[in-house]
């Protein structure tokens, strides 16, 4: 392998670790929320519109992320 072909391939290797990462970080900050919506939701006796925005609010966050880094 020349080594110009050799970067590459560590290249895309490193592209495709970091999109795993985000896809794996994405799914642990979704099963984060879903384990703390139940005190929060006792801690300040939330109603079922709020509960909705705080866990949607990880969501949101992602798709300004998005939409910001590109």
């Amino acid at each position: 392998m020349s080594t110009r072909s050799s970067s590459r391939f560590w290249y895309l290797v490193f592209v495709c670790f970091i999109a795993a990462l985000g896809g794996f970080l994405f799914g642990f900050d979704t099963a984060v929320i879903s384990g703390v919506v139940g005190f929060v939701k006792g801690e300040f006796s939330m109603s079922a519109a709020r509960e909705g925005w705080f866990v949607s609010s990880a969501l949101l966050g992602c798709i300004i992320g998005g939409a910001i880094a590109g």
